[in-house]
């Protein structure tokens, strides 16, 4: 299918998504800061190169063959899911949405293992 929207975009768009999260969860818990900049500035940086190149290859020290960047983002992708889920239930009278976010981050993981050229129908 050549219609749609790639998948690897909206990875993209859904690690810039946890990255916003990951700085709000950085302002308002500064001993968190440091950490959660950190995280926010690498899922941006993958967010970018998923969108660019999927299948340029990471140079990693003992990995062969090393990852893809699209094999990054389907992991930051879970790791967020995992993240939201976490907050969710040590907050759940704040975060009521965070379990439908964490399916859906955790289903384009899925998608983007699977296929990352695939491309989603926009009338869906």
């Amino acid at each position: 299918m050549t219609d749609g929207v790639r998948v690897t975009v909206l990875a993209g768009q859904l690690l810039r998504s946890a990255a916003d999260f990951f700085d709000t969860v950085a302002e308002q818990n500064p001993s968190l800061s440091t950490m959660m900049r950190d995280n926010a500035e690498v899922y941006r940086q993958v967010a970018q190169a998923v969108e660019t190149d999927p299948f340029s290859r990471l140079d990693v020290e003992d990995l062969d063959p090393p990852p893809t960047v699209a094999d990054l983002a389907m992991r930051l992708l879970s790791d967020a899911a995992e993240f939201f889920e976490n907050v969710f239930q040590q907050n759940p009278e704040t975060g009521e949405d965070l379990p439908a976010t964490a399916e859906a981050y955790r289903a384009l993981a899925e998608l983007v293992a699977e296929d990352p050229e695939a491309r989603l129908p926009t009338d869906a």
